[in-house]
């Protein structure tokens, strides 16, 4: 059972990562576009 839990797809990983980087250039641009409105 641990090795299951220690044995998590890289792709998970990988994925979760993208999504808080893309999360976070989303918030970037939309402060930047409040900001100049």
């Amino acid at each position: 059972m641990v090795h299951e839990v220690f044995a998590v797809p890289a792709w998970k990983i990988s994925v979760s990562a993208s999504l808080r980087v893309i999360a976070s250039a989303l918030l970037v641009i939309a402060a930047v576009a409040f900001v100049n409105l």
